[in-house]
């Protein structure tokens, strides 16, 4: 997901019908440029150059997102779109979930089956301490930074799964975190929250294709 303003213009986009390295190619109506979906630059047009502004976002089933968020509103959905449900995960080797580059950092990811089988993945890459995390339900995938508050004198956090089903709990004050949402609920710690990262889900292919020196967790 991006924020659609860029150099003090907000843009509109709509598909473009064209593809580049087989995925997506996106063109806003203003300049008519045209925009790789998973780069999220300008690759032609008077926009050439230009980036959006990514942004943290989820990808869950509607009844996972509605039982945390009961007030929420859909902005738009075509009657003909099929549901998303579970079944999407049929072939987990397909997919990564990673985390695309921002504020200076480099692309990291991690296979999906790897991330479904062990919940939590704790990594450190070019002196950034992220936690992948993934909950059944929703099968939902998150990313996160273990740094707390953003201060880099701060030690990184190191967590554990918990006996508590969609919880986990950090080494250093065993307090207990929500594992989706990334906050602290009890404990030393309650009231703090995880920085959540912009992480996408992908397919590995494209992963590869679009940042072929990025780190894939093992």
């Amino acid at each position: 997901m991006y924020d659609r303003n860029v150099d003090k213009k907000t843009l509109t986009f709509q598909v473009s019908g064209m593809l580049w390295q087989r995925s997506l190619v996106m063109r806003d109506l203003e300049t008519q440029s045209l925009w790789s979906h998973l780069l999220g630059t300008a690759m032609q047009g008077k926009m050439k150059g230009s980036a959006l502004e990514i942004l943290p976002a989820s990808m869950t089933t509607w009844g996972e997102w509605k039982q945390r968020h009961p007030q929420t509103t859909l902005l738009a959905l075509p009657r003909t779109a099929k549901r998303f449900t579970e079944s999407v995960w049929k072939n987990p080797a397909a997919f990564i979930y990673g985390i695309t580059p921002h504020a200076g950092t480099e692309p990291i990811a991690v296979a999906m089956p790897l991330l479904q089988k062990q919940k939590l993945i704790q990594a450190k890459d070019k002196g950034e301490f992220y936690l992948f995390t993934f909950s059944d339900k929703g099968k939902r995938a998150q990313a996160f930074s273990r740094v707390l508050d953003d201060k880099k004198s701060s030690p990184p956090l190191v967590f554990q799964l918990s006996q508590e089903k969609g919880s986990m709990r950090d080494t250093l004050t065993q307090s207990t975190w929500d594992i989706v949402t990334g906050e602290c609920t009890k404990g030393q710690l309650e009231g703090k929250q995880l920085k959540l990262l912009p992480g996408t889900v992908s397919f590995k292919r494209a992963w590869e294709t679009f940042f072929p020196d990025g780190t894939m967790v093992k």
